[in-house]
C-alpha cells in the first residue's frame, strides 16, 4: 500500500477534488473498473470530512480516480484510502493524508 501526504491543505469551508494517479500501476490497455474511497481520522470517531456533492469517479483516459471533499475540522489530518480494481481483476490500495486548515 502506498502512502503520501497531499501537498495542498484543505480549508474546512471549501469543496475541492483530490485525486490519485494510477497510471504507473496499470499495464498498457488496462483500465480501472472500480474505485472505492474511505475517509478516516484518528482524531475523530466520525470524520467531519465527507464526500462532497460532486461525488467521486474514474478518469480512465488519465488512469486516475478522484473524490470531492467537503467539511473537515481545522487542525485534523484525515486518511483517504482509495482501493481500485482494474479490468484484469488486480486490486491495489493507496492511502493519502489531507490536512485541514484555514487558508
Amino acid at each position: 500500500m502506498a502512502f503520501e501526504e497531499y501537498p495542498a491543505p484543505k480549508d474546512p469551508n471549501s469543496e475541492i477534488d483530490y485525486g490519485r494517479d494510477w497510471s504507473k500501476f496499470l499495464k498498457e490497455g488496462v483500465q480501472i473498473s472500480t474505485s472505492v474511497w474511505e475517509i478516516s481520522s484518528t482524531a475523530e470517531e466520525v470524520p467531519t470530512l465527507i464526500m462532497g456533492v460532486n461525488g467521486e469517479g474514474i478518469l480512465n483516459s488519465l488512469g486516475a480516480t478522484y473524490i470531492w471533499l467537503s467539511g473537515g475540522t481545522k487542525g485534523v489530518k484525515y486518511e483517504l484510502k482509495n482501493t481500485i480494481t482494474d479490468s484484469e481483476d488486480r486490486t491495489e490500495v493507496m492511502t493519502g493524508i489531507v490536512f485541514v486548515t484555514r487558508k
